[in-house]
């Protein structure tokens, strides 16, 4: 990993004051709703020295609230961060600037410009469950500052990694189903396929789309199986170069832009055989035609090799094959072409030599096709990176 044009900054000092510090104390089933919280419910007030939930007697079934002053000495805009596990709110100056989410572990952050005086500061927090600890922070900083605590140590403790397991391919092809985050979306029907020469990929299996690639260690499913796995959420080990999200295949006539997404009524699904090498090869139909879908790791060890069979062409009917997509695609030599500024590289093999690829200009850059007619057509392209 290299870096390049770098520049660093001095920090700034940074005080704020707290005083004033007190806090209210309840407890009670609040269903992590501070609508539900009643004034019968509380147990105790009193002053408090820092934000800590310690001053609540039974962590699992409370709300607590801190009031205090702040001290700001600059004007500036000032970023507070509300760290938590349970559900928080935060008020400064009796406006709510952190509202409550659903999101129990996430952190929370809100900017707001502050002048130089006293400012108050309302924090609360409920917790209605027991399988983990309780936690409450609250920090706050301003440019070119390290954020500071208003709250104690023991109120935001610090958390034990989970470990990693990992999936691996070593004496055969490893076929892992999962869901996956690709591209700021959670996909639900990716299966993700690991050979023992390091070369893996990524494949949506509602599209038909290879997604992304990868050389060297296989998958990190602790998402999956630590504890509860709630995201059940699979990842790449290696740095992924991105492919696609869209199927290969599709029935276009002329300048007819191919479609993004198929629906479930054109593309069918009929599941995956295992071949000698126990990988999987993928069977589809689409409109009348069918067509299996396979990946190989290529001799040589640098790329992937992928095979398209398709049959059953209506005779009436045009099959476009979109090879490659991407921003940019260019033919650096015979049958080779560059996506994605180099990225990654795309080789048609010798058995296509009599196809014509064209580059086409699309509203979201550019794509590598093929056009076939009422035929059996076996295509087979390398990607290399």
């Amino acid at each position: 990993m290299a870096f390049k044009n770098i520049e660093y900054a001095l920090l700034n000092d940074f005080k704020v004051t707290v005083s004033d510090l007190s806090y209210d104390y309840y407890e009670g089933d609040f269903d992590n709703d501070f609508a539900a919280v009643k004034p019968a419910d509380k147990v105790r007030s009193g002053k408090a020295e820092q934000i800590d939930i310690r001053y609540a007697a039974d962590p699992n079934n409370m709300y607590i609230a801190f009031d205090g002053k702040l001290q700001i000495e600059e004007d500036a805009p000032y970023q507070f961060v509300l760290r938590k596990k349970g559900v928080a709110r935060l008020s400064i100056d009796g406006k709510e600037l952190i509202a409550p989410d659903d999101d129990l572990f996430a952190d929370q952050v809100a900017t707001k410009t502050l002048s130089p005086g006293t400012h108050t500061f309302t924090v609360g927090y409920i917790k209605n469950f027991s399988w983990v600890p309780s936690g409450l922070g609250l920090f706050i900083s301003k440019e070119n500052t390290r954020p500071m605590p208003l709250h104690h140590p023991a109120s935001l403790p610090n958390e034990t990694p989970p470990p990693l397991i990992q999936v691996e391919a070593t004496q055969e092809p490893r076929v892992h189903r999962s869901f996956m985050n690709f591209e700021g979306k959670k996909k639900t029907d990716i299966i993700s396929v690991g050979d023992p020469t390091g070369i893996n990929f990524a494949y949506d299996l509602d599209q038909a789309a290879l997604l992304q690639m990868w050389r060297g260690d296989f998958l990190n499913a602790t998402d999956m199986w630590y504890e509860r796995g709630e995201p059940q959420t699979a990842s790449p080990m290696g740095a992924t170069i991105v492919v696609s999200n869209h199927c290969p295949v599709a029935m276009a006539t002329g300048d007819q832009p191919l479609p993004d997404t198929l629906s479930s009524q054109d593309l069918v699904y009929k599941g995956y055989t295992l071949n000698k090498q126990r990988q999987p090869e993928f069977s589809y139909t689409l409109k009348g035609t069918s067509f299996t879908d396979l990946f190989q790791p290529d001799a040589t060890g640098k790329g992937l090799t992928r095979t398209l069979r398709l049959e059953d062409v209506p005779k009436d009917q045009t099959v476009t094959v979109r090879l490659a997509a991407g921003d940019t695609i260019t033919q650096v030599a015979d049958n080779v072409y560059a996506i994605n500024d180099q990225a990654y590289y795309l080789q048609l093999e010798p058995s296509m030599a009599k196809l014509t690829p064209e580059v086409k200009t699309t509203a979201n850059g550019k794509e590598l096709i093929v056009r076939l007619g009422a035929d059996t057509h076996t295509l087979s392209y390398t990607l290399l990176w």
